[in-house]
């Protein structure tokens, strides 16, 4: 550890008489030096097929979502329009537990369904 090869401010410990060195990454730190940036998308946080890109910073993450999903992680299925309990262009959302339904409706639209303007 004399050289400290440890980087990022992570930790150094001596092995036994000559066999080497560990390094204890800080966080957001990886690799056997603690040289590389983990990344936020490393986690794989976005669900369902969606793409996950890193900000410039890696202070977060954005999911684009693949076709019928929704959600800042992509983790909310939306109800085929063709199947859609909403009505006049709003978006329909299944519960979690796909128990139930929930519908945004557009500007100027009210009701359980979006039936009322």
């Amino acid at each position: 550890c004399g050289s400290s090869p440890c980087k990022n401010n992570s930790t150094c410990t001596n092995k036994d008489e000559n066999s080497g060195y560990d390094c204890t990454c800080s966080t957001g730190f990886t690799g056997s030096d603690c040289e590389t940036q983990v990344k936020p998308c490393d986690s794989i946080p976005c669900k369902n097929n969606a793409t996950c890109i890193n900000k410039d910073d890696n202070s977060g993450y954005n999911c684009t979502c693949s076709a019928g999903f929704t959600g800042s992680d992509c983790e909310t299925q939306v109800i085929k329009p063709y199947s859609s309990p909403c009505q006049n262009n709003a978006t329909c959302i299944n519960d979690k537990d796909n128990s139930g339904y929930n519908c945004t409706c557009s500007a100027g639209f009210t009701g359980s369904d979006c039936e009322t303007q």
